[in-house]
């Protein structure tokens, strides 16, 4: 039984014109200039604008083999690969949400829709960044806040519903306890209060923290203009037949997957594992084949950023406690708020019961609920990332990886939930670890950047959460009700 062909071929078409957009983001964010002007796409080289018929996705860089049509530059093969992998992940996306979960009623439809969108909006800011990081080793902090926006207003427009929350009510997995989402957003407001008032006070410690947070910052437009001034841009490689070949291939793959969603979603039905489960493996297996594929591709900044991090390898330590020394405050409330929550018997309220006692309250306390879960699920994901940094940077004695990638932990926490950054988080440590020593056989060891294996593990976890969040269930209740007090 396939699906409607119309809708798969406009999803397809809006990943692919998404994705002709989140190169214009990928290109101008580094160099300091705006998304918004000039409006339209022009040759880095020769700064001429690209004729709308150009700019088709991916068919214009073919019509063009890959060359500017007023001075002949090569154009890079990145801008077509951008392209039809978002059109690859926006049809994986709604195949998870709506073809391999069917939607039962028109509520649940109403409710999917808005975490739909944030998870649209999610990973196209994961390819961007895991874009930019691997070409400039930065994370642009201004994507991670628009994912971050992004997700809290679509849990607030989803709501809550007043039900217990079983894993299967959202394909987000089951929220935080209600209690746990307050403890966050009491630690995330204490951590914001604190950066305030040591910004104000002490301007030169807050200079150098940012200082050390070399993922998180981008490159200052004046500092572009006189490091690359017009027309000296390094030009891109002259296209080859194996750069059309494998465009074409990703081509074909985007088309292969729109005609297996329409024509037999859920078929072959005779093997060990679903339908669902096969194209999930596929394309998680097509985007790590891409990873290695950019990471054979020798750039300047590999060894740029390798001497960085053992010249600054003796401070790496130093870095880390004062990092520490940053989140104590926050660490200090949400211990506070966790004992007085404790005691008064308050921590173990389920989302029914603090449902309830909001609405006295607030009359849409079930948006309400819904924000307190992202803004919730963004802190604590950000808290999980932080401390692994903190603990591997200790323990090895060198950056464990760049603060941006704690920003991109928070932006998939707000838009797809706790479960998919914690399980995504594992998945990419593995993935990372896997691409690493394939690539030491094509390609010296040098420093990989850690937002693209991100992006990965969490489009692994996308399909992954559901199975995981049943296994795993039963422990965590157990640890939840000890933690609050119960006895068995």
């Amino acid at each position: 039984m396939g699906t409607s062909w119309l809708l798969v071929v406009v999803i397809a078409l809006f990943g692919a014109i998404v994705g002709s957009f989140l190169n214009v983001v990928i290109y101008r964010l580094p160099r300091g200039m705006s998304i918004r002007q000039p409006a339209r796409s022009f040759c880095p080289h020769c700064r001429s604008s690209i004729h709308w018929s150009h700019n088709v996705p991916i068919v214009g860089w073919l019509r063009l083999r890959g060359r500017c049509n007023t001075c002949g530059t090569p154009i890079a093969a990145r801008y077509p690969l951008v392209e039809a992998v978002t059109a690859v992940t926006c049809l994986f996306v709604w195949d998870r949400f709506f073809v391999a979960r069917p939607i039962d009623t028109p509520a649940t439809l109403a409710a999917q829709l808005p975490l739909l969108i944030a998870a649209f909006g999610l990973f196209a800011s994961l390819i961007a960044s895991a874009v930019i990081d691997i070409e400039t080793y930065t994370v642009d902090i201004r994507v991670c806040i628009f994912a971050m926006i992004l997700g809290v207003l679509a849990f607030a427009t989803a709501g809550l519903p007043s039900d217990d929350l079983a894993p299967s009510a959202t394909i987000v997995g089951a929220p935080l306890p209600p209690m746990l989402c307050l403890i966050g957003a009491a630690m995330g407001l204490t951590w914001l209060a604190t950066w305030f008032i040591v910004s104000r006070l002490f301007p030169a410690t807050h200079s150098e923290h940012d200082a050390t947070s070399s993922t998180e910052e981008t490159v200052e437009a004046e500092s572009v203009v006189e490091s690359t001034p017009e027309g000296t841009e390094q030009r891109a490689a002259p296209p080859t037949r194996l750069m059309h070949t494998a465009i074409l291939a990703l081509l074909l793959i985007v088309i292969a997957h729109a005609a297996w969603l329409i024509f037999a979603s859920d078929r072959p039905a005779d093997l060990p594992l679903q339908a669902d489960a096969i194209r999930s493996i596929l394309v998680c297996g097509l985007m790590f084949f891409l990873l290695i594929l950019a990471g054979l591709v020798p750039r300047e900044v590999d060894d740029e950023v390798y001497e960085e991090i053992v010249q600054n390898r003796s401070q790496a330590r130093t870095v880390a406690a004062r990092e520490a020394a940053w989140l104590a405050p926050a660490l200090v409330v949400g211990i506070i708020l966790l004992v007085w929550l404790r005691r008064a018997d308050f921590l173990g309220f389920t989302w029914h019961e603090a449902l309830d006692k909001l609405a006295i309250f607030v009359p849409a306390s079930s948006h309400v609920a819904g924000a307190l879960s992202a803004v919730g699920a963004m802190i604590w994901a950000a808290a999980i990332g932080w401390t692994v940094r903190i603990l591997g940077t200790f323990a090895f004695g060198k950056e464990a990886y760049g603060t941006g990638d704690i920003y991109l932990m928070a932006a998939i926490g707000a838009c797809a939930g706790i479960w998919n950054c914690f399980f995504g988080f594992f998945a990419a440590a593995l993935l990372a670890l896997l691409g690493t020593f394939v690539l030491m056989f094509r390609k010296r060891s040098r420093a990989i950047p850690f937002g693209p294996w991100l992006a990965l593990g969490s489009l692994c976890a996308l399909p992954a959460e559901s199975w995981l969040l049943r296994f795993f269930r039963p422990t965590g209740e157990m640890l939840w009700s000890l933690m609050c007090g119960k006895t068995f």
